[in-house]
């Protein structure tokens, strides 16, 4: 079990054995801004998964080695009825190969219910502890047989004439599909102009920001409007999860203001910037910094919203991203810059886009993604400065890039489609098509979900099929 990689709320992975005897909370292991509720962590429908499908597994190993063993065991009873008296040999002989033969016949026709490919995770997740289940019952039923071979108890189980192992085959691999198909299963109306931020909220909620001047709260299983954040007096750009119960939002009015989530009370308003806000991130759990067209980085205490430091820079920044004690901004003179805040100095430029930086995503430590005004999106390798691979034509604006936490890029083009970059095979791949309006902003949360603001003022939630 402890090789199994768990995904992290935050994007991030990190081997179950990091987690497993850890208390219920505990810092991000990886990234260290913000606080893991395990049990909430393990219950991600991946990750449950996987742990479930690990358990099987060596469940079925255990099985493996009973039934060579009953095999076994089979022989020398025969052995040991053999040197009795002819007169016992038959009858004897003629009932224990009964129940073996009967239990043997029972384990090479067991077969694990092969539901169809196509069920949804949870039912995925449902089957296989019911298959625990069986597998445990069908075990214990021939250490019996073991132990006694003359026993007759009978368990009930689901046969058939094809008896696998093939978990893959019989449930289907977590494994990125080039192939994975989406489909729309609801629509979220009630902004009044464009949308150009959203950010999920666990597995049930949504954040969206819009030109309209509001935030609001949605739920995603009902498609219903939970709140509504009023107090910025121009477009919001960029929403900044800090936990559960608290936000940040960065407008065009030069502002960020700090929330709470379940009352819509706006905790604190800082005059942060002299530009344009475009970009608000968390850099740890007591810090978190903000981007500009004023061209200047700036460092706040999250706690009391404090001014720490500002980084000056040489254009205006419209995009940022942070890592390890790293931030990465987008510049609108076609650079990318990454900065070591605590040196407060640049230690590598990505040169390639001709036109703003827009839109800037961490795929992994070491794979950046971005987009330019220059029509094209183009994924570095952060170590080398080398761009990886480029895609241009039909280019938007804003936050039109979402990583999953299988390392999956989806990138939100003007003309309504959503294409996939597959960092394994370096290709990019045509997913959603005919939205007909342009997309403003991506997102997606740790069951696959991807949600689509467009600029007709909607929210489409796809769920992968």
């Amino acid at each position: 079990m402890d090789d199994l990689v768990i995904s992290l709320p935050c994007g991030f992975t990190t081997p179950y054995k990091c987690l497993k005897n850890e208390p219920n909370e505990i810092d991000c292991p990886v990234c260290k801004d913000h606080k893991i509720n395990i049990k909430e962590c393990l219950d991600i429908k991946r990750n449950k998964f996987i742990i479930n499908q690990r358990g099987l597994e060596l469940r079925m190993n255990i099985f493996d080695i009973l039934k060579k063993d009953l095999i076994s065991k089979k022989e020398d009873f025969k052995l040991e009825i053999r040197k009795n008296s002819d007169d016992t040999i038959k009858s004897k002989t003629s009932n224990i190969e009964l129940n073996f033969d009967q239990k043997l016949q029972e384990i090479e026709h067991y077969e694990i219910l092969n539901f169809a490919k196509h069920s949804d995770m949870t039912s995925k997740i449902e089957e296989l502890a019911n298959n625990l289940d069986r597998i445990q019952k069908l075990t214990e039923s021939v250490k019996k047989l073991l132990t006694d071979p003359n026993q007759g108890e009978k368990i009930e189980f689901i046969f058939s004439n094809n008896f696998k192992y093939n978990l893959g085959e019989m449930f289907g691999l977590i494994k990125p599909q080039d192939n994975v198909q989406y489909k729309e299963i609801r629509k979220l109306v009630g902004h009044s102009s464009s949308i150009f931020c959203i950010k999920s909220i666990g597995q049930d909620k949504l954040l969206s920001g819009s030109s309209d001047k509001t935030i609001k709260l949605w739920d995603k299983n009902t498609g219903e409007c939970l709140r509504t954040y009023h107090g910025h007096t121009n477009s919001i750009y960029t929403l900044c999860l800090v936990n559960y119960e608290k936000f940040l939002s960065g407008s065009s009015d030069t502002t960020i203001k700090y929330w709470n989530i379940n009352t819509s009370e706006c905790l604190k308003t800082i005059n942060a910037h002299e530009g344009y806000i475009y970009d608000v991130k968390l850099l740890n759990n007591k810090k978190f910094f903000s981007v500009s067209w004023d061209k200047s980085i700036k460092i706040w205490k999250l706690k009391k919203l404090e001014f720490l430091k500002s980084i000056k820079m040489g254009a205006g920044i419209l995009s940022a991203e942070k890592f390890d004690n790293k931030v990465i901004v987008g510049l609108n003179d076609g650079l990318i810059k990454i900065l070591d805040i605590e040196k407060e100095c640049v230690i590598k430029t990505l040169t390639g886009h001709t036109s703003y930086v827009f839109c800037l995503k961490l795929i992994n430590k070491t794979t950046l993604a971005s987009r330019s005004n220059d029509n094209s999106v183009k994924i570095w390798n952060i170590d080398s400065g080398n761009c990886l691979e480029e895609t241009k034509g039909h280019s938007s604006t804003f936050n039109s890039l979402a990583v999953s936490c299988e390392d999956k890029l989806f990138i939100g083009f003007n003309d309504g489609n959503i294409k996939l970059w597959n960092k394994e095979k370096n290709t990019i791949l045509d997913i959603i098509k005919g939205i007909n309006n342009q997309i403003c902003a991506l997102d997606i949360n740790n069951n696959g979900e991807l949600f689509a603001s467009t600029i007709d003022k909607t929210i489409i939630i796809f769920k992968p099929c």
